[in-house]
């Protein structure tokens, strides 16, 4: 879990605020507290 938010957790942060704000009403908050434990 550590190798992929490592690996991909900047891109998928970026990717999901991006959606929540335009697109889909998504919530990123979630993703973010996962990168930071």
């Amino acid at each position: 879990m550590e190798h992929f938010l490592f690996v991909y957790g900047y891109p998928a942060l970026f990717a999901m605020s991006f959606l929540a704000s335009t697109l889909i009403p998504l919530g990123s908050e979630w993703l973010l507290v996962a990168m930071l434990l």
